[in-house]
């Protein structure tokens, strides 16, 4: 009997796989298994019945009676009414009242001869009846026994259309069974939907003999190459696959049969997906560059009618023909705007000296650079500070870059706010009103290159009280 060692090595291989669509059997290949099949006597099973066992019952004055079937699916009938079938795994259980017999019996239909034995039951006892039937035609039919079992698959005998219909599972040994095998050659095909069909020929199949054959599955994959930019993230289905080398290409290698969704994906960049047929044998190769995003055209605005053009957070409001903005630590940012290499400006007042800040590149409202002018009341007194904002995520007193500014900066001033964006590099020059001299306010380079286009917006950094007006951003070519 085949061993289960050997079993545990074979099933070893297997994994779990979820398709989005089962291929046809046109798409894989089909191997034939020319591993050897061991052959032995059919066995020839007789009732017994193992040792009863305390089990919990329901009651104190029930038993419990569990009858282990072989095959599964068998009709248990007790004093000669009908009590159920067990269930997939051979197994059926009952409570019934103790202190008295029972007259239990097992049948599978006309192929197997039904067994009948009485039992007694003790009260908050367990009573365990195992009943393999005999198939009365073990001796003149064959049974092949197939492992692993791989849940899903179809047999078919003998090049039929139809799967096999005589096939039972053996989950203790894990193995398929296919009974009823016709003496002389047969040619036997496991179907699986995810793994390569094979087939194996008996050559010559006896009555009353049982045969072994395990053979190891092989996943039914396809290979992959996508060339693409370089960077670029690919996705199969959803699942992240890996990027795109430094030329460009990701080779993956095992790609399961069948109709996926293939995605490319990288920053900056329009998202690029489409459906591909995975066929066995057929290399799949993916060519496709990647179009930037577009950049905006100007924008501009100047706060005398409303904030429509705006996702505006609590703590904004129109003022004056200005935009307000007091304690908002939230980031409240232009709709449908995006930049790579830009110039902005706008005119800022500090209306309470502890200064403003606003964001440029931002992809949404938790990705972006903050820049934040502190006043002569603010946390850095008269200092200018660059922040990276990742997942909504700073710390105030930690900035990436922070210089000191030249400009006398004072309660109540005005100033004019320019900013120039070339790829990793953001250049601030400051205005004040009172002396229209430019100056400047610091030039911040980003070595990791973690935002190269995006919008813009404003909030504060603690309860800071500043605004707005005259705003405008135009790209650069």
């Amino acid at each position: 009997m085949i061993t289960k060692r050997l079993l545990a090595s074979s099933l070893a291989v297997l994994a779990v796989s979820i398709l989005v669509v089962h291929p046809t059997r046109a798409q894989r290949r089909i191997v034939e298994d020319t591993s050897s099949v061991r052959v032995a006597t059919r066995s020839t099973k007789k009732i017994t019945r193992g040792p009863s066992r305390v089990a919990t019952a329901q009651t104190a004055t029930n038993g419990v009676l569990i009858v282990l079937t072989d095959p599964p699916g068998a009709t248990v009938a007790i004093d000669g009414a009908p009590a159920g079938k067990s269930d997939a795994a051979g197994e059926f259980q009952k409570e019934l009242r103790a202190g008295k017999s029972y007259v239990v019996k097992v049948s599978a239909g006309p192929e197997f001869t039904p067994v009948t034995e009485t039992i007694r039951l003790a009260a908050k006892q367990t009573e365990i009846l195992r009943a393999p039937l005999a198939n009365i035609n073990a001796g003149k039919f064959g049974l092949l026994k197939i492992g692993p079992m791989l849940e899903g698959a179809k047999i078919f005998v003998d090049d039929s259309a139809t799967p096999y219909s005589n096939v039972t599972i053996d989950r203790e040994e894990g193995l398929m069974l296919v009974d009823g095998l016709q003496p002389g050659k047969r040619k036997v095909r496991v179907d699986h939907p995810d793994y390569v069909i094979v087939e194996k020929t008996l050559a010559a199949v006896r009555g009353g003999e049982e045969y072994y054959w395990v053979f190891k599955p092989e996943f039914a994959t396809v290979p992959m190459k996508v060339t693409t930019d370089p960077g670029t993230s690919v996705y199969v289905d959803g699942d992240f696959q890996g990027d795109a080398t430094e030329n460009g290409i990701l080779e993956v290698k095992d790609v399961r049969i069948g109709q996926h969704e293939v995605k490319l994906v990288k920053d900056g960049y329009v998202e690029f997906k489409e459906m591909r047929a995975f066929d066995f044998g057929k290399p799949v190769d993916v060519l496709h560059r990647l179009v930037p995003l577009p950049t905006s055209a100007e924008f501009s605005d100047d706060f005398d009618v409303n904030l429509s053009k705006w996702a505006q957070p609590a703590g904004w409001k129109l003022a004056t023909g200005r935009l307000a903005i007091a304690n908002c630590t939230s980031l409240g940012s232009a709709k449908g705007i995006t930049y790579r290499d830009f110039v902005m400006a706008f005119h800022l007042r500090l209306e309470d000296g502890r200064g403003a800040a606003w964001a440029v590149r931002a992809k949404d409202a938790n990705h972006y650079y903050l820049f934040y002018l502190s006043g002569p009341k603010g946390l850095f007194p008269n200092r200018f500070s660059t922040y990276v904002v990742n997942d909504g995520v700073f710390d105030p007193t930690n900035p990436v870059q922070s210089v000191p500014v030249i400009t006398n900066l004072i309660v109540g001033g005005q100033y004019q706010i320019e900013i120039r964006g070339t790829k990793d590099v953001i250049e601030h020059t400051v205005t004040p009103t009172e002396t229209g001299r430019p100056e400047p306010l610091g030039v911040f380079q980003d070595p990791n290159k973690t935002y190269l286009y995006g919008g813009i917006g404003f909030r504060t950094v603690g309860p800071e009280q500043f605004s707005i007006d005259e705003l405008y951003v135009q790209p650069v070519k």
